[in-house]
């Protein structure tokens, strides 16, 4: 299993360096940075990180084409992979609920997007020019018009591309066609819907290729992005993680996965609408449940079966949150703990 982290671009971009290096020396594989419109650049964030290190893959968790136009994204990772070659990540989504909310962007078709742009994404990374075949019969018109385009060079190393999945139809996508999906919870019921979608999306994929070599599920590799703090007083642990759990609760998903996560969509909803109207009394809402659901949280023992379990259940990838403000230290010793238990 690999062990990653995402880190809030909070500070300086030498800082964020810093903290990348950091993670690479207490053991870490990944290191991801979400792509906010008001954090510091994802690219030049990106840039310092792969000066930095010399190990660890470094992605986008995640971008969206509706804030970078997808041959904007393709250069972008293409670029990053001449400084780190075979260490980018590609994760893109079609964003949370902050483009409705403070961006006044509205996309009827996320799913639509994300897949034109993955495949956009496919084309433009592997050299080749971009194709229109991304229309459906039906939706007769692309979001992005790039026949024909193509980059001026060609990424050293392929480029794995990840998408962010909350939703049945999202998590069937990257089955379909992507090299991973990121997704949120530790309920097993959740992550046996996520592999059921994934294999679903590989079946789609053999169907569709009948001359090509099949698509195995395995080629998707499911990572489970959760924030952490140890603590071995469980409740002051989950107190500290009621305010980072607000988004994860409150955020843009398929509200039929709620009953999969193991909550009550009554108490979710409000939650929801709280973060929408930017309640800064939000996390008061947040139960111990929905900590539990989206958190690794308590003691080490505690943290280690339960990432025990979602490596049983097929997680193949965790990312481990911290909240801002975070120090390498702390990155340290919770890598440290997590780590052996892992026995790396």
């Amino acid at each position: 299993m690999r062990l990653g982290i995402t880190l809030w671009a909070d500070r300086d971009v030498a800082g964020l360096a810093r903290l990348a290096a950091c993670a690479e020396r207490t053991g870490f594989d990944d290191v991801w940075w979400p792509d906010h419109y008001m954090h510091r650049d994802v690219g030049a964030t990106l840039t310092a990180c792969a000066l930095a290190t010399d190990r660890v893959r470094l992605g986008t968790a995640v971008t969206s084409p509706l804030l970078r136009h997808p041959g904007a994204l393709a250069s972008l990772f293409a670029s990053l992979a001449e400084i780190a070659p075979g260490r980018i990540v590609a994760g893109i989504g079609p964003g949370g609920w902050e483009l409705p909310t403070q961006l006044g962007i509205h996309e009827p078709r996320p799913l639509t997007i994300t897949r034109e742009t993955a495949l956009l994404l496919a084309d433009l990374l592997q050299g080749r020019p971009a194709t229109a075949a991304t229309a459906t019969a039906a939706d007769a018109t692309t979001r992005f018009p790039l026949t024909g385009a193509r980059l001026d060079f060609t990424p050293p190393q392929p480029i794995p591309l990840y998408l962010a999945a909350r939703g049945p139809r999202m998590m069937s996508l990257a089955g379909e066609l992507a090299d991973g999906l990121i997704t949120h919870s530790l309920s097993l019921p959740f992550i046996e819907h996520v592999v059921e979608r994934v294999e679903l999306g590989t079946q789609r994929a053999q169907a569709a290729a009948a001359a090509t070599a099949p698509r195995q599920a395995s080629d998707c590799s499911i990572a489970v992005w959760l924030e952490i703090f140890l603590h071995d007083d469980l409740a002051y642990a989950r107190d500290v993680l009621r305010p980072r759990c607000r988004y994860m609760v409150g955020g843009e998903f398929d509200p039929s996965m709620i009953p999969l996560y193991g909550l009550d969509p009554a108490e979710v909803m409000p939650v929801r609408q709280a973060v929408r109207n930017n309640d800064p009394k939000a996390h008061e809402l947040i139960t111990d449940d929905m900590v539990d659901a989206f958190s690794i949280c308590g003691s080490v023992h505690r943290a280690a079966d339960r990432i025990d379990a979602l490596r049983a259940a097929g997680v193949s990838e965790v990312i481990l949150s911290f909240g801002p403000g975070i120090s390498e230290d702390e990155i340290a010793s919770v890598g440290e703990a997590m780590l052996t238990f892992l026995d790396r």
